[in-house]
């Protein structure tokens, strides 16, 4: 990706001056803004954050002559996890002096992992035991009970005597680090802690406590919580233990009574995440102009270079929207890039210090028709020839002789008629009273819809389709997005704001489970409550790829019928080959008005479709074009 060096420099030096003022206390460093650093400060400080937010952009008019100017709003939908997952290392010495105390640390590790929420998305727990040697009980894993066997599992090795903590710590570093994304490469953002039971260094190993100290001090800058418990033996040097933790209250003397309740307030802590600052930079294209800056904030200009920021306020509240506002002119004429790709970006830093990678920009354009007109110039007027409309007053005539000759009279030649042809641009358009539209889009979240369909999971299929529907909605429509698999939820309720029910859809979780009827239940309690609008048309979209399950065909086809009795359109996608179509052409009402979606391609063109089918009461209409 390409990348300028003018713009990370202010960048960083933007956001780190504006969180050194908010974050002085805490001690917390942020990361520095180019994508480039922000990698390797993933390698040698906290995890990037789990903040994010979903980027839009709106050039109005998008078509302009040379001479005007058009105005680019950049929406920002914040999101933030709901709660920050657990990732715990606890890490027991298994040396000689610990074997009469290992099923006490045993005991007490299984009490910390009862205390871990493991309900909360992407929580792990992994085991090491050390002596010497350090040893991977168990990798990190969501299960409680392989985590608890992995505790039970470890032993007194004679042939394996001594310690070295720092080593655990080292490892329990890299394990932490190694899971700092999904599988899908998705970011994850945990609250990263090693918990190490022993008695301290080995007093015959001189170069035990440094090692340690040293490995303590790397695992703390990386972001780590290291918590120690130190267990009285005749060899025991707790004082090692006390200075590797990295809060005095993170150290313990066994036994470690508040121990299991303090790793659970640690993750109760991680459920309230922000956001402190944003950072948004605009790199403008060289066939862009600027020509002025909304306020609120106003940006720092320096030359195509637009840096916007925001403080820590209420506007920064995950949920809520943030805009940026500029106007620009063309320098040619054309369809031109408003901002240089690949370049720019928003960079969020959130409550725990913890900042964002680069938030990429959508590509932007703004169509530039050519030179503007000049007036037309006033045609000088020509005066009128006059035309005779009465004949000229007759002489009292003088009596001609019988004999003279008459003469003929003079024809008068009738003049042609000529027709001027003017162009006309037509456009089809509704009629100015047209109706906005309500639509809930009914999205199928069952763990079938992991399935790859052309190259893709059919989730994602599904949530690009139906983000790119929304778009297609106009000023004064609503979207409300419910999201079922055996269960229905209202994931995003009726809105005009297109930022909050994008990061809605983006957000969509699978589980087991295909109750229709459930989600068509819910669609019709959200059409029929308070953010509807009376005036809107209602429409709900349902998307299948699946059958009804738990016997639930017919309450399913009665919900779509009480939809349709309510008033409301209802279309019905079935995606793949495991559909039935009668019965989602019973939910429709109408073969009309169901879909058949082998792929994700088609799923996109069928959205279209419906997008455009969305009625226009009073019928088309001729309306003189631009």
């Amino acid at each position: 990706m390409k990348r300028h060096a003018p713009f990370f420099a202010s960048c960083s030096l933007a956001l780190g001056l504006l969180v050194g003022i908010l974050l002085p206390a805490a001690g917390l460093q942020p990361a520095a803004f180019a994508p480039e650093t922000v990698s390797a400060q993933r390698r040698a400080g906290d995890p990037v954050s789990g903040c994010s937010a979903v980027i839009s952009t709106t050039v109005s008019p998008s078509s302009v002559q040379l001479c005007e100017p058009a105005e680019v709003q950049v929406t920002m939908a914040l999101t933030c996890p709901v709660a920050l997952p657990i990732h715990l290392v606890v890490a027991v010495d298994r040396s000689q002096s610990l074997e009469p105390f290992l099923s006490d640390i045993q005991r007490s590790a299984r009490n910390v992992m009862e205390e871990v929420d493991f309900d909360i998305p992407e929580t792990e727990v992994g085991v090491l035991s050390h002596g010497f040697r350090v040893k991977v009980e168990q990798d990190l894993t969501d299960q409680r009970n392989r985590a608890q066997s992995a505790i039970n599992r470890v032993r007194y090795d004679p042939s394996d005597i001594g310690e070295d903590p720092g080593g655990a710590i080292d490892k329990a570093m890299q394990l932490l680090e190694d899971n700092r994304e999904d599988e899908k490469g998705n970011v994850i953002s945990p609250l990263e802690i090693i918990l190490l039971y022993g008695d301290g260094c080995d007093p015959t190993e001189n170069q035990c406590r440094s090692k340690a100290q040293n490995a303590a001090s790397r695992a703390k800058g990386k972001g780590a919580i290291i918590m120690t418990v130190c267990y009285d033996t005749p060899r025991a040097n707790c004082n090692d233990y006390r200075a590797m933790a990295t809060l005095s209250r993170y150290a313990y003397q066994a036994p470690a009574g508040r121990l299991a309740s303090q790793v659970r307030e640690l993750q109760d802590e991680g459920r309230n995440i922000g956001i402190d600052a944003a950072t948004l930079v605009e790199m403008l294209s060289a066939k862009m102009a600027l020509q002025g800056v909304g306020d609120a904030p106003a940006p720092t200009v320096n030359g195509q270079e637009l840096t916007f920021a925001w403080p820590k306020g209420e506007e920064l509240a995950p949920g809520k929207t943030i805009t940026a506002t500029y106007q620009i002119s063309g320098t040619e004429a054309g369809m031109l890039p408003i901002r240089v790709p690949g370049d720019g970006g928003l960079v969020l830093q959130d409550s725990y210090g913890r900042s964002t990678n680069v938030i990429a920009l959508p590509e932007a354009m703004l169509e530039v028709t050519g030179p503007c007109e000049g007036p037309t110039a006033t045609p000088t007027a020509v005066p009128p020839t006059a035309t005779a409309t009465e004949p000229p007053e007759t002489a009292t005539p003088t009596a001609v002789p019988a004999t003279a000759t008459p003469v003929p009279p003079t024809a008068t030649a009738t003049p042609a008629t000529r027709y001027a042809y003017l162009p006309v641009t037509l456009r089809q358009a509704c009629k100015p009273g047209e109706l906005r539209t309500d639509v809930t889009l009914v999205l199928d979240a069952s763990n079938s819809m992991l399935q790859q369909t052309g190259g893709a999971s059919k989730l994602d299929a599904a949530k690009n389709a139906a983000i790119a529907f929304v778009k297609q909605l106009r000023a004064g429509d609503q979207a409300a997005i419910i999201a079922f698999n055996s269960q229905a939820a209202i994931v995003a309720g009726l809105s005009e704001d297109l930022g909050m029910i994008d990061a809605a859809i983006r957000d969509i979780r699978t589980s087991p489970g295909t109750r229709i009827d459930r989600a068509l239940a819910a669609a019709r309690t959200e059409m029929t409550g308070d953010r509807r609008r009376a005036q809107n048309n209602p429409v709900v979209v349902l998307l299948t790829d699946g059958l009804p399950s738990e016997n639930s065909a017919a309450a399913t086809i009665e919900q779509g019928r009480l939809l349709r009795a309510a008033g409301i359109t209802v279309f019905a996608i079935g995606l793949g080959a495991d559909v039935d179509a009668g019965l989602l052409t019973d939910v429709a009402g109408s073969p009309a008005r169901y879909f058949e979606a082998p792929n994700q391609d088609d799923l996109t063109s069928i959205y279209s479709d419906i997008a455009g089918a969305l009625p226009c009461p009073g019928g088309v209409v001729w309306q003189l074009g631009r």
